[in-house]
């Protein structure tokens, strides 16, 4: 099993993916392999589920040494192209010790670095506020759920002619669309929006911002918010990796 220096032995590795073709066999297989080649830990997403940011954000809260995502997104193959797997690097003897944690509690409390007890006052302070949030099928349906229905308080059901805000999100939860009747963010601006707004954010609000950086295909909106900022910003090859 080929892993970057040291190699598998006594590594920790995280594995998950959007839940679809083959999933469950592959892991089971991943899981064999791994331990075969020394690996001494597994970090498992509940019902294998893990969507591409959430598995980069467990594999840096765990200081995992890589991790496994199995999503159609990356290197497609399968009778239908909905399978395929990549690894992400550090940012798992005899028996090895697996562990089954829930990915999506990790996951929101990561992303509560924005102000959810502010965003939920709002919701409560503007009840026409109605919002649709659609899946397609792929691995945030539960992250969905969890942070609108039981973190934000927004309504499981909306009449579909009522909508003030919609999301989306494509099969492994990395890029985003979120749109109302009268504007639209693109994946590639939704980031220039936070970094814009980040002074609000309770995180920032702490931390600062001492960079923007953005991949390649990114558009540019992002630069122009570092420029206004006087912030430092760098392009960078398609990848979360190489963002770090």
């Amino acid at each position: 099993m080929a892993m970057p220096a040291p190699g598998p032995q006594n590594a920790t590795l995280v594995v998950g993916g959007d839940g679809r073709y083959f999933i469950k066999e592959t892991m089971q297989r991943i899981v064999r392999i791994g331990a075969a080649n020394g690996i001494s830990k597994f970090i498992i997403g509940q019902d294998g589920i893990l969507s591409t940011p959430a598995a980069s954000a467990l594999i840096q809260k765990r200081s995992a040494d890589g991790g496994i995502i199995l999503t159609a997104l990356h290197n497609p193959g399968g009778p239908e192209n909905d399978f395929g797997i990549k690894y992400n690097t550090c940012n798992g003897g005899p028996a090895p010790d697996v562990e089954i944690v829930d990915s999506i509690t990790n996951n929101v409390d990561f992303i509560k670095i924005f102000d959810f007890e502010l965003i939920r006052q709002f919701r409560q302070q503007t009840p026409e506020l109605t919002l649709l949030f659609d899946a397609l099928h792929g691995v945030t349906g539960p992250y969905g759920r969890r942070i609108f229905v039981d973190e934000l308080g927004f309504p499981e059901t909306v009449e579909k002619h009522r909508i003030s805000l919609g999301a989306a999100s494509d099969g492994d939860g990395d890029c985003n669309m979120v749109l109302s009747h009268d504007w639209f963010a693109t994946p590639s601006d939704s980031v220039a929006v936070i970094a814009h707004y980040a002074d609000c954010i309770p995180y920032f609000k702490r931390t600062g911002i001492r960079g923007l950086a953005r991949s390649m295909p990114t558009s540019c909106a992002i630069d122009r918010i570092a420029a206004a900022k006087g912030i430092e910003s760098f392009e960078v090859p398609t990848g979360w990796e190489l963002l770090e």
